[in-house]
Order: C-alpha cells, then structure tokens, then sequence
C-alpha cells in the first residue's frame, strides 16, 4: 500500500505529520507522492479563512489528480469544521485530533496494510519524527493554549495546554540526534507554557538538554516561536550557545488600543524594550516576528504606529497576515471591520518594509562567522542549500561540494546574481 501526506500550516503541523509518516511507515505503508497513492492525508490549518479556502482548493487539486485514493482530511481544519471537508470531490473522511492518533481504526478494509497482522495505532500528538527529515527536525513538546487572544481560533482546535514529559522529550531528543540529524526545532502551540502543566518549565528543559549534552555539540536546537513576555525563559539557554542565535516573538500590532482589543499581554513599549534588550545582549542575531493587520476597528494611526514600531526595532523578517474573522473567536462580533482594500494597502506596506528589512539584517551578517546546516537537497540550480543559526538560507558557493548533514563553520557573500540567496563557504 502507497500513502502520502500533505502538510499545510505551521512547525506543529510538521512535526505531527512526521508523526503520521512514522506510525503509517510503521504499519506498512510506503510514503511518497500523492500521485498513485492509495491513501492521501492533507493535514490543514484553519489559522485564517484564506488558510480554510486554501484547504478546500488542495483537496479538490488531490482529489482531481487522484481519484481513486481514499483522501483524509485532518488537523485544525478538521477539528473545527469537518463538515466543510466531506464532500464528493473533497474527502472521504474528516478526522479530528483524537482520531488521527488512531487513523488506521477509521480506514476501510481495502486499505488494510499487507506488512502487519494486527496495524498498530499510534499517538501522533507528541512523538519523535521519523527518518526522511535528516537534517532539520521538528519535535513537539508542546500543545494546546489557554491565551485566548480576541482574534484567534487556535485555542478552540487545539485545546488546553499540555506538555510532554521532559524525560520523555529528553529520550526523543536522543532517538532524533542517534538518527544522525544535526537541527531540531522544538515546537509547540504555546511553547512557552511548555511544563506549565507538569509543574516545570522550558528553562529547566533546556537546562536538562545542555546537561545531557556538554559542548562541544555536534546539533543544534532552535525554537519556533515565544511570545515576547516568555522569552527570559531561553536566555540562558541562548547566552550558553546551546539556542541558535534566532527569535521569533509575535508583534501583532505597534497600538496600544489594537493590543488590549486583541487580548495581548504586552503593550508596545514592553516590546520594544525586549527586542532592544535581546539585540543589545546577543548582538545581530535573527529576530521575527508576526503582524496582523486590519483587525476591527485599526485606523491609520494605530497601523503608523505599528509601522513606525517595525521600522524602528532590530527585526531581521516579519510575516505579515490580513485579519479574518475567525467564527467563535471574540473578535469575529466586533464592528468597525476593515475594508478589504485598506487591509491589501496596509499588508503591501509591511511586505514592501520587509524587504528593507531583511536586505539591512544580511549586510550586518557578511562579516561573521556562521555555523552552517548544510542540507540534503540541492535548490533548483543544482546548489547545495545551507542554513544558518541566525536562519539566513544560502546556497553553496564554493568549488569543493560539501559534506550533506553536516554543520561547517561559513562565511557568507553577497550573491552574483540578483535576487538569488547569499552563497556559502568554508570558513
């Protein structure tokens, strides 16, 4: 039996799916692409309603080019809205996050794998990922949220926070490093909550991970995302060097109005301070964020000042969403909505600042020295891609091919061609 699996959405969403491929890899299936396969998985996200729209377009394109695979729709969407997924040319099936860990209880007998007797279930809420992804991992360790922010739907798919066990995680941790992978990530919903529940946290985690490990390391761990006000928790962890040299803390908005409306517990000045606290601590190291734009009621002077705010603080990239209501969110019932072509201005205006943005953040980088993750697969032209720890993607542009799955000290250049991504060589 052939299977595939197709992932939307974010890190958390990658690494259940690499879940899913090891519990069905487990079970008999052999992965690959979605063409010819007998069973296809679209793992959604319903973060926005353009993430909704775009879920329903791949299941149709999935459906049209494989019309005789049985289509399983799963994930946040599918928690949500699985009435919007079951159709005759969308899936055949619509699992929420209970019945995805037990997926092969819910399949038709026809695709009963041929390898096992007795096709195990498996929890693909928190697990280890499996072997294709041998250079960059995902592992969650981390679930659920308990924020309720007035605009987000998140909460209602993925419910209370949870954590994984942090021996348990420990023990993944080694199972992903003996594999031989050099960079995981570790995700979660609020990772930043992370042991809330268990009566520890994600400082003592990654002290647990520096104990277990002694420098010098072979790997490197990056997070995926703290809100601004959990950062402190990875400072330690960050100043030791046992953290890439990367953050992403969510903005949402530079208004102080906008940010009590959205439920945030930050203001704009406590962002500022933090961001200009991490730059000055750690030097140019790489600092995301998110921004929403066109939430009810934002005039023009609460976007200047989120504009003024981004324009202002170290921020190596952003990503910009437009505001959708979300049904069942706060949010979703307040007035004063955004018109659709102020929303387009106003994200074109921040999508324009980060491209100013990430050109200034790669003229401070030329000058360092980089660790970089060098990766299993060539980019278009044939390159060796390379990632470094401040999360700047070149290609490889020495003569000597390097070594895949390997982290080599780099230094970067300025590319020959225009609009193509720095080049990489050994330090």
């Amino acid at each position: 039996m052939r299977a595939a699996i197709v992932t939307m959405g974010c890190k958390v969403n990658q690494a259940e799916s690499a879940a899913l491929f090891a519990g069905l890899s487990k079970a008999g299936y052999d992965i690959g692409d979605p063409v010819g396969a007998d069973l296809i998985v679209l793992n959604t996200c319903s973060v926005t309603s353009k993430a909704d729209k775009e879920a329903l377009t791949l299941l149709r394109r999935l459906r049209r080019a494989n019309p005789g695979a049985y289509l399983v729709a799963s994930g946040c969407l599918a928690q949500l809205s699985p009435e919007k997924l079951v159709a005759p040319n969308l899936a055949d099936l619509a699992l929420d996050a209970k019945g995805r860990d037990h997926i092969l209880d819910y399949l038709p007998k026809r695709l009963n794998p041929q390898k096992l007797t007795h096709p195990p279930t498996f929890d693909s809420s928190f697990s280890a990922v499996p072997a294709p992804y041998k250079t960059r991992v995902f592992l969650k360790i981390q679930d659920g949220c308990a924020a309720y922010c007035s605009y987000c739907v998140v909460p209602l798919a993925r419910g209370p926070e949870r954590s994984l066990e942090p021996q348990v995680a420990l023990s993944q941790l080694k199972a992903i490093l003996s594999a031989g992978v050099r960079e995981v990530v570790l995700t979660g919903i609020h990772l930043g909550r992370y042991g809330q529940d268990l009566g520890t946290d994600l400082r003592r985690f990654l002290a647990l991970i520096a104990t277990e490990f002694k420098a010098p390391r072979n790997f490197r761990l990056r997070l995926s995302s703290l809100e601004p006000n959990e950062i402190f928790w990875a400072s330690e962890a960050l100043e030791s060097g046992l953290l890439a040299p990367h953050i992403h803390a969510p903005l949402q908005s530079g208004s102080d109005r906008i940010l009590k409306k959205m439920g945030r517990p930050y203001l704009r000045d406590d962002y500022r301070r933090i961001i200009l606290d991490l730059a000055q601590k750690f030097g140019p190291l790489a600092l995301g964020c998110d921004v929403l734009v066109g939430f009810p009621g934002e005039s023009h002077k609460d976007f200047q000042q989120t504009y003024l705010l981004l324009e202002e603080l170290p921020l190596s990239y952003f990503h910009v969403f437009p505001y959708s209501p979300r049904p069942g969110t706060k949010a979703a019932e307040f007035p004063e909505r955004i018109p659709d072509p102020v929303k387009k201005e106003r994200v074109k205006a921040l999508k324009d600042l980060d491209k100013v943005k990430r050109a200034a953040f790669l003229t401070t980088q030329y000058p360092l020295k980089h660790l970089g993750l060098v990766e299993n697969t060539l980019d278009p032209k044939g390159r060796f891609r390379v990632l470094t720890g401040s999360y700047i993607r070149a290609v490889w542009g020495a003569p000597a091919k390097p070594v895949p799955n390997t982290l080599i000290a780099v230094r970067l250049k300025e590319p020959k061609t225009v609009g193509d991504p720095p080049e990489a060589y050994p330090w």
